[in-house]
């Protein structure tokens, strides 16, 4: 008599093949962890605090900076944990990425640390639509110390400038990092959470998978070419040499046309082949993205709709003269004779200090013994720089 209890060849062959998908699951779940592993890396990397904050203050992810500094976010609202505070900061603008979705730049003192941070928020929308804000904040409180004994003790002039250029260089360097950043870091938020939404709805896949994990590796790579450009781009420079200015434009455009398309502003640009002139091409690439990003800012501030920068190549009398014309209306000719000088600035103290063209007048003129001015044109300003 054949005893019912006793499972089938199919249902062997059912359980058999179930425990062949846990097995592959499980395997396929190892590669997601060390994905998972890689971006925290990178995050963990980065030398100052990074995490995501809910609209009650609460905090859902935070970097190893953050962790080492303010501890663990353990259902704590931001402003107890990393201010001692009963109530939210008086200077804090988290709640305005709510109200405008548009990313905000402030300033913040930390009470837990005595450290002054220049913060970055970004709208950031979780895979199952909540709003989030991503808040980048980078130590600045050297920066700011060595700016205020600039002020106040006389130096010379060569190790003033260089103390300057260096600091402002690496002040607008992490602007441009953290706005280069955001994008990539959202788009592999998405994807790893994507990737757990599959697994729960039951339509995760092996090409699924590899797929997923090539994208997220392609943003980490690109992100780390960031970096790596950036890095380059404040490496000092000993010996003057003949090189491109279309590269050099090409250099200062990539840290500034997403900028740029965001601001919906036209560029223009007209550099023949072979226009080469003798110096120091990043330093060079720094003047053009000083002026490039006063313009940019000058056409933010007055709302200029068909907004235009033209860049121009020409040789005059045996020099490289290139020329940058906007449409944002011009300079007041009562500050003409003062925009070059140190810590002149028509913007809040938050937006800058003062010293982008005056370090750019230094870098032509002292450095590259050339000359660097500026004139009001038809419906904007033109700078022009000889070597």
């Amino acid at each position: 008599m054949q005893n019912s209890d006793k499972p089938d060849k199919e249902t062997l062959f059912a359980i058999e093949e179930l425990q062949q998908r846990i097995i592959s699951l499980e395997r396929e779940g190892g590669v997601l962890q060390r994905d998972r592993r890689i971006l925290y890396s990178l995050l963990d990397g980065i030398p100052g605090f990074v995490f995501l904050r809910a609209q009650d203050y609460t905090i859902r992810f935070a970097n190893r900076y953050f962790l080492e500094h303010f501890g663990a976010p353990v259902e704590k609202p931001c402003y107890e944990l990393m201010s001692n505070r009963k109530e939210p900061c008086d200077e804090c603008r988290f709640l305005e990425v709510f109200k405008t979705k548009k990313p905000q730049k402030w300033e913040w003192n930390s009470r837990v640390n005595d450290r002054l941070y220049q913060i970055y928020d970004y709208p950031f929308i979780d895979v199952d639509d909540q709003l989030l804000v991503l808040e980048f904040g980078i130590d600045i409180t050297d920066l700011r110390n060595k700016e205020e004994q600039l002020r106040h003790i006389r130096v010379s002039e060569q190790e003033k400038d260089s103390i300057m250029l260096k600091h402002a260089s690496m002040g607008e360097m992490i602007g441009n990092i953290a706005h280069e950043w955001r994008q990539p870091l959202n788009l592999i938020a998405i994807l790893i959470q994507d990737l757990e939404e599959t697994y729960v709805e039951g339509k995760f896949t092996r090409e699924y998978l590899d797929e997923t994990i090539a994208k997220v590796m392609n943003v980490i790579q690109y992100m780390s070419h960031t970096i790596d450009d950036f890095s380059n781009f404040l490496s000092p420079e000993k010996e003057k040499k003949l090189f491109s200015v279309q590269g050099s434009v090409d250099r200062a455009l990539s840290f500034l046309e997403p900028e740029l398309k965001r601001s919906k502003i036209r560029l223009e640009v007209n550099i023949p082949d072979d226009f080469s002139i003798n110096g120091y091409p990043n330093e060079y690439a720094h003047v053009l993205l000083n002026i490039i990003k006063n313009a940019k800012d000058a056409f933010v501030e007055r709302k200029i709709s068909d907004a235009k920068i033209s860049i121009r190549g020409l040789r005059e009398a045996g020099k490289g003269v290139v020329t940058i014309t906007d449409n944002a209306g011009g300079i007041p000719e009562d500050l003409m004779d003062k925009i070059f000088d140190p810590y002149f600035t028509t913007k809040s103290n938050e937006s800058g200090i003062g010293i982008g063209l005056y370090m750019s007048k230094i870098i032509i003129e002292k450095n590259m013994q050339g000359k660097l001015s500026v004139t009001n044109v038809e419906d904007g300003a033109e700078f022009r720089i000889e070597i």
